[in-house]
């Protein structure tokens, strides 16, 4: 049964680890106080890393895993936000720790920091050089951890204040290694382990057992500890590790790099082989027009109408998807783009906008497409004043039927046309003007509205203009 909330002694461990990754923030100068501080509030605000030494970023990104995945240390889904409540406390502490230290405060707590930095070189001398225990290994419960990590390491003639280093270990062995399996590992590998445990806590949590961590061939493991948030994202969504392990290094390297991509295609109804399938330069460019290929995919087109494009032609659709959206939302297909000249599909996709005003207003898509070259595009960027003119019941043959000049003047003072018609002129009286007295109406159209409104005639106005 799923329980929500933590126990005191949990509560009271997580508070610990949120406060060891806080204390350990390197701090040199009094400066450092103010980076640091700034540092962990963009932290908060934008959950991102902020600017600052590489040894702060290193620190805050690791801060920032705490948020990201609490899954590495929290049991059930339900208490997920608890967790994360009781890094952002420890988090807002920090800050108004230094906000509030005074100079000599801050003094002292650099001295103390260097002190610590000292003790964790001379600990990780030793745990280098560290062997196995004797005896039966066994896999340690949470409530035994500490005080075996103790003993083991005073055995050892190590300092149980393993620092940093006390965070690689509780995550391994929350995650189920053995306090001697961690000590038996070759010295480099032991290193890559802890400075990597994050990395293999989330893969085991995916089902990857630690034992198949460690057979990996070395180059491979570490690409994959590396890239364990993309290996996690990948697993996520159905793949294996062992289709992973199988790809070839350089197909791997790209399918890991485009970890986001692939699952948004994957997530769309592409499969996984699908894309493993491609050519280099198709997989390269459908990686790269992710979002694109699922955009397209949610309006129905299919993965496979997209490949069997003409290479040109499938580019210009991939870079103008957000506009093939626009257009088939109004209505036009994707056969029909597909269908049009080269030069007007691309007139009509850097004019999509436009096309779908007059499409909602009643005007058909093959009325546009019918439409002379340079008619077709005095209406596309007149859709505006298109659409008022016929919300007033002017039809669009009508508009089309103008003589050109009287058509660019009414198009260009379609607000006036629309106040004017408001006040029950028509547009056939407006139509029926002497071109300059139009011209004069058209360009008072606020003050003939007024007149209107204050009883005069149409025809008295015209009269006596």
């Amino acid at each position: 049964m799923s329980v929500e909330g933590f126990s005191s002694k949990l509560n009271a461990d997580y508070t610990e680890l949120a406060n060891t990754y806080l204390d350990h923030i390197p701090v040199y100068t009094e400066t450092d106080f103010k980076t640091t501080e700034v540092c962990l509030k963009y932290l908060l605000e934008k959950n991102e890393v902020g600017t600052g030494s590489d040894e702060l970023r290193e620190r805050v990104i690791d801060i920032k895993a705490l948020l990201d995945h609490p899954e590495i240390y929290v049991e059930l889904e339900i208490n997920y936000n608890l967790f994360k409540d009781i890094i952002i406390d420890r988090i807002k502490s920090k800050i108004k720790e230094f906000e509030t230290m005074s100079p000599q405060e801050k003094k002292d707590y650099i001295e103390n920091q260097q002190k610590q930095r000292e003790e964790v070189q001379r600990t990780q001398a030793q745990l280098a050089t560290a062997q196995p225990p004797t005896g039966e290994a066994r896999t340690l419960t949470e409530a035994a951890y500490l005080a075996e990590l103790q003993q083991q390491f005073q055995r050892e003639g190590i300092s149980p204040a393993l620092l940093d280093l006390g965070i690689a270990v509780r995550i391994l062995m929350i995650g189920g290694v053995t306090l001697n399996q961690i000590l038996a590992l070759d010295p480099d590998l032991r290193t890559q382990i802890f400075q990597s445990s994050t990395a293999v806590r989330i893969l085991m949590n995916r089902g990857v057992t630690f034992n198949q961590i460690l057979a990996l061939d070395q180059d491979l493991r570490t690409q994959i500890l590396q890239s364990y948030a993309d290996v996690n994202i990948f697993m996520s969504g159905g793949v294996t590790f062992d289709q992973i392990l199988e790809l070839d290094p350089d197909l791997r390297t790209q399918i890991l790099q485009s970890s986001t991509a692939v699952c948004i295609l994957m997530y769309g109804g592409v499969t996984f082989d699908q894309i493993l399938e491609l050519d280099p330069d198709l997989r390269t460019q459908i990686l790269q027009s992710s979002t694109a290929v699922r955009r397209l995919m949610n309006r129905g087109v299919t993965f496979n109408q997209i490949l069997a494009l003409d290479p040109d032609l499938r580019t210009q659709i991939l870079q103008s998807y957000a506009d093939v959206n626009i257009l088939m939302s109004g209505g036009v297909t994707f056969d029909q783009i597909l269908a049009l000249d080269p030069d007007l599909r691309t007139q009509i996709l850097q004019s999509p906008n436009d096309v779908s005003t007059l499409m909602y207003g009643g005007v058909t898509f093959d009325q546009i497409l019918a439409l002379d070259p340079d008619l077709r595009i005095q209406i596309l960027q007149s859709s505006t004043a298109v659409r008022i003119l016929m919300n007033r019941g002017v039809t669009f043959n009508q508009i089309l039927a103008l003589d050109p000049d009287l058509r660019t003047q009414i198009l260009q003072s379609s607000a006036a046309v629309n106040i004017l018609m408001s006040r029950n002129v028509t547009f056939n009286q407006i139509l029926a003007l002497d071109p300059d007295l139009r011209t004069q109406i058209l360009q008072s159209s606020i003050t003939v509205m007024i007149r209107l409104d204050q009883g005069e005639t149409w025809n008295d106005i015209v009269a006596h203009f």
